[in-house]
């Protein structure tokens, strides 16, 4: 059985929160008013702030050429109003290579390089990406692969997608900063 959520005649509950937010109300008078938690209304403000921003082809198109020649991932970010990591991806998926791209060392023992929203950031090692590599090969899904090397699937895809273009990547030298 589902119940009606509450939007105070707005089309939506994040439609309610955005307009009760420009008029001034705080996360908790917000919450009272649509009966949800104060975490819920700060997750419906950003997701009313993120509006989806969808790239063309033809922006796809401009912005791999100009990555080809050079622009940063942030610069790039800036001018298609999407985030740094879309602009990466894009990259990735197009094998688009800054000439200023250099590889970083693939570290050889298990690392963590921080969290994010909960969760640790592990590194991939030298003999996991030789997994990956070997699972490839041997023709199995991502969904197989990630399964098998206890990695999300997104990680698995795009490791394998910056594998593929490591051999156009030149490689710091060792002990080199980037």
């Amino acid at each position: 059985m589902s119940h009606a959520k509450p939007t105070l005649g707005y089309p939506s509950r994040t439609a309610a929160v955005a307009a009760l937010q420009a008029q001034g109300l705080s996360n908790g008078d917000i919450a009272a008013k649509l009966g949800i938690s104060t975490s819920t209304v700060t997750a419906l403000k950003g997701k009313a702030s993120k509006p989806s921003t969808r790239l063309t082809s033809e922006q796809i198109d401009d912005l791999v050429e100009r990555r080809e020649r050079g622009w940063s991932y942030q610069r790039l970010a800036r001018r298609y109003g999407v985030s740094p990591g879309a602009v990466h991806y894009q990259c990735l998926k197009h094998g688009a290579i800054s000439p200023r791209q250099r590889r970083h060392p693939v570290p050889t023992e298990p690392r963590v390089d921080g969290v994010r929203a909960g969760k640790p950031q592990r590194r991939f090692t030298a003999d996991e990406d030789r997994a990956l590599l070997a699972f490839e090969a041997q023709g199995l899904s991502y969904a197989e692969i990630a399964r098998r090397s206890g990695r999300a699937l997104t990680s698995v895809r795009i490791r394998l997608m910056t594998l593929a273009l490591h051999e156009e990547i030149p490689t710091f030298p060792s002990g080199a900063a980037a």
